[in-house]
């Protein structure tokens, strides 16, 4: 087990300048969050946040990640000007999504740090650090990388590479208490941001490619106890077992809750979306293979299983259904139904209701070859013996990073939009003879190349609106850059969003994707903004830091498009001009 290290409260506390005049000087020491109490984030608070702060992942339990601050604006964007930055001092992939409470902004970071800064003037307040085991290290997916935290109470909470939660005293940084919530040595690892719901701290776990059972954890917010785990592959005797050919199989079927979920209130569900079956090749677990590639509705008092609804049964080409959810209520046919959209790895968005499971639509946002259509009573994809790839080499899109992946959709209510980043990308793919699984070791047993898709722009990235009521697409924005970020709506018709190779971050007209305003900053992003306000001023914070699957997975996209991309880990924090 990692040593914690000693938390940090960064420097003195600010001085006030003498030359400032006494009306001006109170609100000068205001500015600095380490010169008074840190007020509590509340239940209330989360069920129904401020518009000024953003206390958890997507800011709202719906998963809508829309501010309706709206002072920054289509028509003043432009204007919009960075007033701050302060680097990490790290150079692997920064994915997280920040959170804001009470003048503080808290940053996770690779490697596990966290960092809280000062959120109008980027003053260094503490910073955590984590003594991570090596053989941690050596499996965790895709990078180093953290996503974020939650906000509740005077403590922010976050999930750790070797398997532990961990709660920090808001202000001071200090441990309030260190949870191990399973065992790295199996292979899991968390990288995900946890929410806040009824007093627990709900948390996903990676794992996928080393053959880990997918769970889901609730660990009690106050005490670090866990308050209950629940396994998404059935195991002997529970429902859908079946699915997974009599055998051992589901022991290592994968259906890990790698990224983060979200929050029905008025059902008192949690929603959150399952990773792939392992081992990619599918010949060792015959059946639909449930509960892998699904959304599952969870109760957050018990954790039990409620409903399910798997995308693509049997999956062969990694097509998690990973990207946060998104709980949106949808007029169709003189009907209101309680809708749940997401949009898919493998090209789909999909809506389904949310009461029942029952499917609604899927409607590909890209070239789409894998299959040969969806069937319109089930929402399955149609399966094309020709791109099974345990028949030998066969060439699909969208590759196994997806149409789009664990990057954070936004929506905007009154344009009735999702705002969608992903890429073009294809691949080549083929099954490997079978092996056994081996604890530690990647269980994947396919060989894949990938590649741009035929006909797009550049290196394939595109940031789409879907009308969530008909799931076809409004608007198209293409990049000659993969878009490898998340978008965040705002009440002001800015979508924000970012460039990896390119290292812009990007305001654009919500409602025609025109851009409107870009910042080039030090580093890809990959990671995805917010936006908060202190003494009546917006502001908006993003974390630049390229890493993470691109250049681990992407082979000859990487080398063509991003293997130049410098690294390191800065946060900026932009206002409007005065």
């Amino acid at each position: 087990m990692g040593i914690t290290k000693r938390s940090m409260l960064g420097g003195l506390l600010a001085a006030c300048v003498v030359l400032l005049t006494m009306a001006t000087l109170p609100a000068f020491c205001q500015e600095d969050a380490s010169n008074r109490p840190y007020q509590a984030v509340t239940e209330q608070q989360l069920l129904n946040p401020p518009a000024t702060d953003w206390l958890q992942y997507r800011r709202t339990f719906d998963g809508h990640g829309y501010s309706p601050l709206k002072q920054i604006n289509a028509q003043n964007v432009k204007n919009l000007t960075p007033i701050w930055a302060f680097s990490t001092g790290l150079t692997a992939g920064h994915e997280v999504v920040p959170v804001e409470h009470d003048g503080i902004l808290f940053i996770t970071t690779s490697y596990n740090k966290v960092f809280a800064l000062d959120a109008r003037s980027g003053k260094f307040l503490w910073k955590y650090e984590r003594d991570i085991p090596e053989k941690a290290l050596a499996v965790v997916c895709c990078d180093v990388v953290n996503r974020g935290g939650a906000l509740y109470g005077d403590k922010f909470y976050f999930g750790t590479i070797d398997a532990h939660v961990v709660a920090l005293d808001a202000k001071t940084g200090k441990v309030a208490w260190d949870t191990k919530v399973a065992e790295y040595t199996d292979a899991i690892t968390i990288t995900g941001a946890p929410i806040v719901v009824k007093g627990n701290i709900i948390t996903g776990m990676t794992g996928g490619e080393y053959g880990s059972r997918g769970r889901l954890i609730a660990v009690n917010a106050e005490t670090g106890k866990i308050a209950w785990i629940t396994y998404t592959i059935p195991g002997p005797g529970e429902p859908g077992n079946e699915t997974w050919g009599g055998g051992d199989a589901w022991k290592h079927g994968g259906g890990t809750t790698w990224t983060t979920g979200v929050y029905d209130v008025q059902q008192n569900l949690i929603f959150w979306g399952t990773g792939n079956p392992g081992p990619w090749a599918g010949a060792v677990r015959p059946g639909d293979n449930l509960n892998t590639i699904s959304t599952l509705a969870f109760d957050p008092d018990t954790g039990q299983i409620k409903m399910h609804y798997q995308y693509v049964p049997h999956d062969l080409w990694d097509y998690d259904n990973i990207t946060t959810p998104m709980l949106i209520d949808v007029k169709r046919d003189g009907k209101t139904i309680p809708g749940i959209f997401t949009a898919h790895k493998q090209g789909y968005a999909y809506l389904l209701n949310r009461t029942n499971m029952q499917f609604v639509y899927a409607e590909p946002f890209m070239s789409v070859t894998f299959d040969k259509g969806i069937d319109p009573t089930t929402g399955h994809p149609i399966p094309d013996p020709a791109k099974d790839p345990s028949n030998g080499l066969v060439d699909v899109c969208p590759s196994f990073l997806g149409g789009t992946n664990y990057m954070p959709l936004s929506y905007d209510t009154s344009t009735g939009y999702a705002y969608v980043p992903g890429n073009e990308w294809c691949e080549t793919i083929k099954d490997l003879p079978e092996a056994p699984y081996t604890p530690g070791k990647m269980y994947v047993q396919a060989e894949f190349h990938m590649h741009v898709a035929p006909g797009a722009l550049g290196a394939g990235g595109f940031i789409k609106a879907i009308d969530v009521k008909t799931g076809k697409t409004a608007w198209t924005k293409k990049f000659e850059d993969p878009i490898w970020s998340g978008t965040l709506a705002t009440a002001g018709d800015v979508v924000f969003a970012a460039g990896t190779a390119s290292r812009d971050f990007m305001a654009l007209n919500s409602k025609t994707g025109d851009i409107l305003w870009k910042f080039r900053t030090n580093s890809g992003l990959v990671g995805a903004p917010i936006t908060y306000e202190l003494d009546g001023v917006q502001y908006v914070a993003t974390v630049s830091g390229f890493g993470g699957a691109i250049p681990i997975w992407t082979g000859e996209i990487n080398e063509k498009y991003t293997k130049d991309v410098p690294q390191g880990g800065v946060v900026w924090v932009f206002a409007l001009k005065k």
